[in-house]
């Protein structure tokens, strides 16, 4: 059985508190979108240039425990 990280729900509550837009690699990347813990990875391949996800609310709040959600994909999923 494969562990799943906790869900994040995809509210606009979250994606207000989220802190993708303000994160290195998003900037970097040129992201569009937020809450990639909740609503899965970008479209375009991120260049990782550093993760605020560990200082994130929403992250916190949910206890999550891993980082570049936009590469990655969906809390849940991983």
């Amino acid at each position: 059985m494969k562990f799943m990280g906790n869900k994040v729900p995809d509210s606009e509550e979250n994606a207000n508190r989220c802190l993708c837009p303000t994160c290195p690699t998003y900037k970097k990347s040129q992201l569009s979108g937020t809450l990639f813990c909740g609503r899965g990875k970008a479209q375009q391949k991120p260049i990782q240039t550093g993760c605020l996800c560990p200082n994130c609310p929403v992250w916190k709040q949910y206890s999550l425990d891993s980082m570049y959600y936009c590469a990655m994909g969906k809390s849940e999923e991983l």
